[in-house]
């Protein structure tokens, strides 16, 4: 059997077993209901028993008495140690090999001396009793942050021990710090083969590192929109994580540092060096004034790529609008690498690329759009956007176009267009639907051979209508309002003496002046945008070959081209007030 095996569970031939299983119980001491970890600490601290030499030199010390069960926390509590379990049962099996080399030499230093005392009674020599002092062992722990004391009782007429003993015994061994002077006195008198903690060091507070508190998700979390009917509409997700300039990604919170110990050489224990938080700052973001937090440099979208946050003036769509993205709503630009499918609507405050085409969807631009194949909407499409928009063909769509527009073909839409429209690439046709364009309408072909009425309206700004529109909206309502009000004055002033009427009246009284301000402004508005209406001399007509019927209208006067036109130019004359070619 081996020295291993001899120190942990086994039990030595010389204990008797009957006793041992009768008296065992009463040395384990059972905590009532312990924390899982309080278990732990107290199964680490407790030595094997007594085995083999060690056990041997107690049996002759103390007769036939029960052998002790040592503790690495003697009369603490196992808990207040500066050592885990873990680096407890490391100790626990390094002091258990220790005590029993130590008992081992002890054991053949007096196994020397009786044999020399046999020998020197073959001799007939006079007989020196056996004996030997009592003898002081420290351990230290591995990571010097304790210091235990072991006494082995003296022999025969050998000197007990002595605080001068035990002082030695720890100068030695370097023990400087920390030192406990009441378990040294408890150590005096016949306090043997006890495994008493005599010196604590102080370990290391540990400090924390930084860390980052992040508010916004890494990954997207499609959710698809639920109706107030119950039904799910997989076109509306939230695909989009829309960040404003300023606006909070992560908060960073500071490393706090450790506070370092000692050791019991008097040695500092240094405590771990913390880390600070790793920013996962990336592009078009920045740090608040005290870098405690990071934020959206830009207004954006805001992308979890390559361990960094970063906010995206423009919104990268893979592939096609469709159900694996949803709706798109965007404060910025918005490209998209793919097609926009039937029913799905794309917004952007910015300008709109599709690098394919477009379906029976929506797009509405702040700025410009551009579709790189075209739109087949199917009398479906609604674009519109605040400037330009450029495509290769337009069919059965409705556009509105705040500035100038381009493309190779218009078939069966409807088109209104605040500036000028250019249909001269590739075939250059313009066929079926209504145009209306504010200023010049430019076209290879307009109408054709089958006789489809086309229709063009020229010297109207649809952004201008609109305002004229809400503007008189805006009147009409103040009209009945002005109406309901004195009719309300009227009922009110038939009364009198009543607190409650009179407050009434007020307000009608003050009701009545603000719907007369407002009145007034919405008036000026009104004249204001009629006076800087279009100067209809500037619409003018251009076509390579226009087909009948084609209908122009300018203001309330329309001309009906019932015959082939090559080459037509024409301006509105409006000292005549007739489209004049030229």
């Amino acid at each position: 059997m081996g020295l291993m095996d001899k120190l942990f569970g086994k039990q030595h031939k010389k204990a008797p077993p009957a006793q041992v299983v009768e008296e065992e119980p009463v040395q384990v001491v059972q905590p009532p209901a312990p924390p899982e970890e309080e278990n732990s600490a107290a199964e680490a601290v407790l030595l094997p028993r007594l085995e083999d030499e060690l056990l041997e030199l107690w049996d002759r010390w103390s007769g036939s008495a029960l052998p002790p069960i040592l503790s690495l926390a003697g009369d603490m509590d196992p808990n207040s140690l500066p050592l885990n379990a873990e680096t407890l049962s490391e100790e626990q099996m390094r002091l258990a090999v220790r005590l029993g080399q130590d008992a081992k030499e002890r054991s053949r230093k007096l196994a020397e001396l009786e044999k020399k005392n046999e020998e020197q009674e073959e001799e007939k020599e006079e007989q020196t009793p056996v004996s030997m002092d009592a003898e002081c062992k420290c351990y230290l722990s591995k990571s010097l942050m304790m210091a235990w004391v072991f006494v082995f009782p003296p022999i025969g007429e050998g000197k007990g021990i002595n605080a001068n003993s035990i002082g030695g015994t720890l100068e030695k061994n370097g023990v400087k710090t920390g030192i406990d002077q009441k378990a040294i006195i408890s150590l005096l008198g016949d306090s043997y083969f006890r495994l008493v903690p005599v010196a604590i060091g102080t370990p290391p507070v540990e400090g924390t590192d930084g860390y980052v508190v992040e508010h916004f998700p890494r990954e997207v979390v499609h959710e698809v929109c639920v109706k107030e009917d119950g039904t799910a509409d997989y076109r509306t997700q939230n695909y989009v994580k829309t960040v404003q300039a300023g606006e909070l990604i992560c908060d960073m919170v500071l490393p706090v540092p450790g506070q370092n110990g000692c050791r019991v050489d008097g040695t500092v224990a240094e405590a771990r060096k913390v880390n600070p938080a790793k920013v996962p700052r990336g592009k078009n973001t920045k740090f608040s004034e005290d870098g405690l937090q990071l934020l959206a440099g830009e207004t954006g979208h805001l992308i979890y790529h390559n361990s960094v946050f970063q906010v995206m003036k423009v919104f990268e769509v893979p592939g096609d609008v469709d159900y694996s993205c949803g709706n798109i709503d965007f404060p910025g630009d918005v490209h998209i690498q793919g097609d926009v499918r039937d029913g799905f609507e794309v917004k952007a405050q910015g300008s709109i690329l599709v690098d394919g085409m477009v379906e029976g969807a929506s797009l509405e631009a702040g700025e410009d759009i551009i579709i790189a194949r075209g739109v087949v909407g199917d009398n479906r499409a609604v674009l519109r956007c605040g400037h330009d928009l450029k495509t290769k063909y337009i069919e059965s769509c409705e556009l509105y176009v705040g500035g100038c527009l381009y493309a190779d073909s218009i078939i069966m839409s409807d088109i209104f267009c605040d500036d000028s429209i250019q249909v001269e690439n590739g075939r250059g046709s313009i066929i079926g639907g209504s145009i209306t364009v504010a200023r010049r309408l430019r076209a290879k072909v307009i109408g054709a051979r089958s006789g489809r009425i086309t229709r063009v309206v020229l010297g109207v700004s649809a952004y201008l209508q609109k305002q004229l529109e809400e503007i008189r909206h805006d009147l009409e309502e103040c009209a009945k309002e002005k109406k309901q009000n004195e009719l309300d004055i009227t009922y009110l002033s038939g009364f009198s003496g009543d607190e409650n009427i009179k407050q009434r009246l007020t307000k009608a009284k003050f009701r009545r002046s603000s719907i007369e301000m407002r009145e007034i402004e919405f008036t000026k508005r009104l004249k204001r945008l009629e006076e800087e209406g279009l100067d209809l001399a500037q619409c003018q007509i251009d076509a390579d070959i226009i087909y009948p019927v084609t209908k122009v209208s300018i203001g309330e006067r329309t001309w009906t081209l019932d015959i082939v036109h090559q080459d037509y130019r024409a301006r509105f004359n409006k000292k005549t007030g007739e489209l004049t070619e030229c």
